[in-house]
């Protein structure tokens, strides 16, 4: 909308093509999507636990927080090296996440809250069909009232606000009746997962083309560097996995994006989200152990 722009459309372009000059390399716009696609599996993938800010390249092979060196009380100055981490990614991407127990509880506790939403919405699928009969009800008794002569200034605005209000309900009717299955989960996931990440590996060792990558990055949501503690001058990792990918990777059937049942407010999205660590997205990297976060 010009008529709400506040910078004039000559600075503004003035402006964007100087902060692509002023770009690293790698950041500004390529002839071909290929020219732009990370060459590592970890690129923009490893964030500090301290300020949130993603690890920056300060050396051949190692990487740190870019305001390790400004004084705070966040600072985080791990510093860790990019082929020794990927390394461990990949062996625990497909070793560690998505372990069988803990898929097990996932798929049961998702199945339940799944069910519970959908009774609670058909619950108030019968409140709004009952009073969607109370206003086709009244719209009847007013135009009645108009039969028999009333004025029609008198009733045309509570005509309009029911008229309203019974377009609204139907609408809302419609979209919860319709059905909201459970995408169906392979009866093997984790094997199937692990399958798939082997796979990958295999493909990355032998080729490592930039297919192999995006398809190796789409399963990790980040890596986390947390400041060293308890006197070790070791940093603590921790692996993300992304849950999505995960379990289309292990051949979940059904929208990715599923939402829990129509109707209920705030529901569920786990099929986006990577923060459910009791679908065994977590793992704790140590410089010399194999603990395992749920």
């Amino acid at each position: 909308m010009p008529e709400l722009r506040i910078i004039e459309a000559g600075l503004w372009d003035r402006v964007k093509q100087r902060l692509i000059a002023a770009a690293r390399p790698e950041c500004r716009p390529g002839p071909r999507w290929s020219d732009r696609r990370p060459r590592h599996i970890l690129t923009a993938k490893i964030v500090c636990d301290a300020c949130g800010a993603g690890y920056v390249a300060i050396g051949r092979d190692y990487l740190a927080c870019p305001t390790a060196d400004r004084r705070g009380a966040w600072t985080n100055r791990a510093r860790v090296r990019r082929g020794p981490l990927e390394a461990q990614v990949l062996a625990a991407l497909g070793s560690e996440l998505m372990r069988p127990e803990v898929v097990a509880d996932f798929v049961t506790e998702l199945t339940a809250e799944w069910n519970r939403l959908r009774a609670e919405a058909s619950a108030g699928l019968a409140d709004k069909r009952a009073e969607l009969d109370r206003v086709r009800a009244q719209l009847e008794r007013l135009v009645d009232a108009l039969a028999e002569g009333a004025p029609v200034s008198s009733v045309r605005l509570r005509m309009e606000a029911l008229e309203a209000r019974q377009t609204a309900l139907q609408e809302e009717i419609d979209a919860a009746s319709k059905s909201a299955e459970l995408p169906r989960l392979h009866g093997n996931l984790p094997q199937v997962y692990r399958e798939k990440v082997e796979r990958l590996r295999e493909a990355l060792a032998a080729e490592g083309g930039p297919e192999i990558v995006e398809a190796i990055r789409a399963l990790i949501d980040r890596v986390e560097v947390h400041p060293p503690r308890d006197g070790s001058r070791e940093p603590r990792i921790e692996l993300v996995g992304h849950l999505a990918a995960m379990l289309q990777a292990a051949g979940l059937e059904g929208p990715l994006n599923a939402k829990s049942p129509p109707g209920v407010p705030d529901g569920l999205d786990v099929f986006g989200c990577s923060e459910l660590g009791d679908a065994g997205t977590r793992h704790r990297l140590m410089p010399s152990s194999a603990h395992v976060m749920r």
